[in-house]
């Protein structure tokens, strides 16, 4: 319903997009999109639309945003419900030919065709211009509701909780560190024009494993005293309700106090460990092959001579007589 009625007619006058429309154009194109439709059992049926009215439709298209375009062509399509005493009118698929003619003639008065569609009273017609689908009428109460709530109201909330994680680096040999985070807390809220996104870690601990008998076992650790203190606490919220300076959004970052010791051999592990391995030589690994298959060459020449050279002859001479 939606689509384009036809191409672009080539003679159409360059019109302001976005006019504003009035009402009498409105009901013209109404009038005009309507006979687009036409009823499924074939009971009733609008006349044929004409190229200049199709012309007309498309002038008024270009001059109206979209928004009015798609509104009035709803309000066509509703409006054919009711003149065609159908629940679902269908796009025209063909062109109706008028029965002209003696053939014509005749068959009609033996074969009745659909009937004219009907026309709305005006207040059958207002009456649909005043009625939104249910779809628009639920999106709008939704809408209306959203703006009527508080601006601390929150309507969505999402918390997720990771009590104990761990992250291993190791190599193909041995592990380097381990990393061990405690409580750690993801929690969203969605208000009606805000949101505030939070994250916090109460406890984090990186461990060497790589120096032995090391006397700073954990070269990463948080040293807060207060057990209701969070080390990490991150906080981001957008439009906020409460808002003096009128701000868009606001991010608010805490650390508590940590404590951080700085293993030079450890370092060297972890460079290690991300450094990729050096690229490969395919000239070199080339030379080698080449040089491999001459020696391959070589000692299966030689060993061929020395098989020619050191081969057993051997004579066998049969005789036979036949008797006479």
């Amino acid at each position: 319903m939606l689509e384009d009625v036809s191409q672009e007619p080539p003679e159409v006058p360059k019109i302001e997009y976005n006019e504003k429309p009035e009402d009498s154009e409105r009901d013209e194109y109404i009038s005009l999109y309507k006979k687009l439709f036409e009823d499924e059992k074939g009971s009733y049926e609008y006349p044929k639309l004409k190229k200049k009215e199709l012309i007309k439709m498309v002038e008024f298209e270009k001059k109206w945003s979209f928004n009015n375009v798609v509104q009035f062509r709803l309000n066509a399509y509703e409006v054919s419900k009711l003149e065609l005493e159908t629940d679902s009118p269908q796009r025209t698929s063909r062109i109706r030919d008028g029965r002209g003619g003696i053939t014509g003639g005749i068959a009609s008065m033996f074969i009745s065709g659909p009937r004219s569609a009907k026309v709305l009273s005006k207040d059958q017609y207002k009456a649909v211009l005043d009625t939104k689908g249910e779809e628009e009428k639920k999106a709008q109460e939704l809408l209306d509701k959203m703006e009527r709530l508080p601006k601390k109201y929150v309507h969505t909330v999402a918390n997720v909780v990771f009590q104990q994680l761990f992250f291993t680096m190791k190599d193909d040999k041995h592990e380097i560190i381990v990393f061990e985070i405690n409580d750690m807390r993801l929690s969203y809220q969605a208000r009606p024009q805000s949101m505030q996104a939070a994250v916090s870690v109460k406890e984090l601990n990186a461990q060497d494993h790589v120096t032995p008998n090391s006397q700073h076992r954990y070269f990463l650790r948080n040293t807060g005293s207060d057990e209701k203190t969070q080390l990490v606490d991150i906080q981001y919220e957008t439009n906020p309700p409460d808002n003096p300076n009128d701000l868009d959004s606001v991010a608010k970052v805490r650390l508590d106090s940590i404590d951080v010791v700085v293993l030079m051999n450890l370092i060297d592990e972890i460079s290690n460990f991300f450094t990729p391995p050096e690229p490969v030589n395919l000239s070199q690994l080339k030379d080698q092959a080449m040089e491999k298959l001459a020696e391959i060459q070589q000692d299966a020449s030689q060993r061929l001579m020395q098989a020619i050279e050191n081969r057993r002859r051997t004579l066998i001479d049969v005789v036979h007589t036949s008797e006479i």
